[in-house]
């Protein structure tokens, strides 16, 4: 990224800041697992089985590395975004990583440089201009200084787009800046003979909004900083499976459902967790609500891949399955597979009990059935005494 940036700005800099730190973790015991289990509960930092820095093709049940002491300890990896704790277990930091926003020129010119796809990682309809390496000219790009790596819109400031809503998209130019909140903003009123006669916010070119003032004779003009309003919230909508979802389809969301047999109705799938990742280090975690729908306020370009997890605070549905055994280590989890963009917005998980039994698809039925009977039992105990962080093994 360095480099990249060093490309594209007169503003050259040594090394850029890091924004998160990629690592490698050894853990050594059970305690260990049900440690990196509790970490993500709490912090929403998704923890995978398998290096994120190669490109997924094709995943498979699991990943066991062939240095690791057991198949249930094998290494894990996660990204820790700067400010967040790290787990309580043995790590390494595997590299410092700059995740600039992926429509930035500089995403795409640190792509370009080592020699991978920018269009594969957002896709081609992402509507990112294109820059030519060769064309691009650091001396007649200047960054101002509120998007400078010492900044603490550094480096959200890059976005190529604003998103403050869909009728004030900006294409970012890396020679004028074009940001809109991130800037020094001035609430100036000007008086002639005492008399408000004018009010008008600029912005400020050197960051001091007396640049703006005058005091004459009769007239004059005072000047304040100006804060603009926070942008509204994203606007919703409803998708297929009766969710409110982000109206931007980058945005995942969807629904987690199970066929009630007593009713032959899909029912939610309450307070399960869901695991997301891009084809990046961009990773995020969060959780169904009591209608079984889901949202994660991030948008994701080019492919995500997606995973139901069947833990949260109440209690984890473990199992014994050969094709998996860390279901009964870190609990049951579902790959819900590869999620080709732009649309995210829309993804709906269905489990269907299955005549066959011991297959995958009434595994998961069960499992779904049983952390929706582990809710029901916690909303109404009936006078049976409430046990928290329950652990269930199906077999």
């Amino acid at each position: 990224m360095t480099l990249a940036w060093n490309k594209l700005y007169k503003e050259n800099v040594k090394v850029l800041p890091k924004t998160h730190t990629y690592i490698k973790i050894y853990p050594l015991s059970d305690d260990d697992l049900e440690s990196l289990r509790q970490y993500t509960m709490k912090e929403k930092i998704a923890i995978f089985d398998f290096p994120l820095e190669y490109e997924l093709l094709e995943m498979g049940e699991y990943y066991v590395d062939t240095k690791a002491s057991k198949p249930e300890l094998t290494f894990q990896y996660a990204v820790i975004p700067k400010g967040k704790i790290f787990p309580n277990v043995k790590y390494e930091i595997v590299d410092e990583l700059v995740l600039a926003p992926d429509k930035s020129y500089l995403t795409q010119i640190s792509f370009k440089l080592s020699g991978n796809s920018y269009e594969k990682k957002v896709g081609k309809d992402s509507k990112v201009p294109n820059l030519e390496i060769d064309k691009v000219d650091p001396k007649n790009n200047s960054i101002k200084p509120n998007c400078r790596p010492d900044s603490p819109f550094w480096p959200g400031c890059l976005e190529l787009f604003n998103d403050r809503n869909e009728l004030e998209l900006k294409i970012f130019n890396p020679s004028t800046q074009n940001t809109f909140l991130n800037e020094q903003w001035c609430e100036c009123i000007s008086y002639d003979y005492g008399y408000e006669v004018n009010r008008f916010i600029a912005l400020s070119s050197t960051g001091d909004c007396s640049e703006f003032e005058y005091n004459g004779n009769t007239s004059s003009t005072e000047c304040q900083p100006y804060t603009w309003p926070p942008p509204p919230p994203p606007s919703l909508i409803t998708n297929q499976c009766g969710c409110q979802v982000y109206a931007n389809e980058r945005k995942p969301g969807g629904c987690v459902r199970v066929i009630n047999t007593n009713t032959n109705g899909l029912v939610a799938v309450r307070k399960v967790a869901i695991h997301m990742k891009d084809t990046w280090f961009n990773t995020d975690v969060t959780f169904t609500d009591d209608d079984g729908c889901w949202k994660i306020n991030a948008e994701y370009y080019g492919s995500a891949w997606m995973w139901v997890r069947f833990y949260n605070e109440n209690a984890t549905i473990r199992a014994l399955r050969l094709a998996d055994p860390f279901d009964l280590f870190n609990g049951v989890r579902d790959y819900v597979g590869s999620i080709s963009g732009p649309q995210f917005n829309n993804i709906n998980v269905e489990y269907h009990p299955d005549n066959n039994v011991g297959s995958v698809a009434q595994l998961f039925w069960a499992v779904a059935t049983t952390h929706n009977a582990v809710q029901e039992y916690l909303n109404h105990p009936d006078g049976i005494p409430v046990w928290s962080d329950l652990n269930i093994i199906i077999f």
